[in-house]
């Protein structure tokens, strides 16, 4: 029998899929597939994923995949780009983002839990994450030059409906984000602070399996709008 699930685990036979582990901080992504389930109906299939012969042949296998967890990711543009700077690529100065800081209400961004692949069913533990900043001391994301979007960063985030003890529902504010920018020209700006508000996740808190677009836009040095664009999914 051939299952699939993220992150794969080496060495795990089906029995001890039932506990694949989440944690925040290695921001990798959970899923799992129909096929795992022991109730899924192969009848009317051409394919089937259970009791497969090893005998050299090539098989025809097929998943469809589920995400648990809710992607968020920043979209950033510069919205002043001409300066009198002539030392960056095509005499304009270049912006990139040295740093993001993470901060979340206690007990609003979950730490870690596990997802029992045969099932689908993510089980939330009772752990969370107050603060996480990462840093690029090199290759920095680069923001274009022209004022257009770029996507340069993504997090992964545990939704309102898997956490300990019932569901959470979003509040303004629960998670902040502070962004460090650095340019040619001006070298380190000062530090640029966006909450993300309940109003922008319409209402609702975060989703399994959705894609939420946060499009940012620095004016120099701070963040002067904000949108927030949702999709049914994300790409694994």
């Amino acid at each position: 029998d051939v299952y699939a699930y993220a992150p794969y685990m080496a060495g795990r036979t089906p029995s001890q899929l039932t506990s694949v582990p989440f944690s925040f901080s290695s921001q990798t992504d959970v899923m799992w597939a129909d096929q795992n389930l022991s109730t899924f109906d192969f009848s009317d299939k051409d394919y089937n994923n259970r009791g497969i012969v090893i005998d050299g042949g090539s098989k025809n296998l097929r998943f469809d995949f589920h995400h648990v967890l809710s992607l968020l990711q920043f979209q950033l543009r510069i919205k002043n780009s001409d300066h009198p700077y002539s030392g960056g690529y095509s005499d304009n100065t270049r912006y990139y983002l040295s740093s993001v800081k993470m901060t979340a209400k206690p007990g609003t961004l979950v730490e870690s839990g596990s997802l029992n692949a045969l099932t689908g069913v993510f089980t939330a533990d009772d752990t969370y994450v107050t603060e996480q900043t990462w840093n690029w001391s090199q290759n920095y994301p680069s923001i274009p030059p022209d004022g257009s979007y770029a996507a340069v960063f993504n997090v992964l985030v545990c939704p309102g409906a898997f956490f300990y003890g019932g569901p959470h529902s979003y509040a303004n504010g629960d998670y902040s984000f502070r962004f460090a920018l650095y340019s040619q020209e001006k070298g380190y700006l000062p530090y640029a602070d966006f909450p993300l508000l309940a109003s922008q996740l319409g209402g609702s808190g975060f989703a399994s399996g959705k894609k939420y677009i946060i499009q940012l836009t620095f004016d120099n040095y701070v963040s002067s709008d904000s949108t927030v664009i949702l999709k049914d999914t994300y790409s694994a």
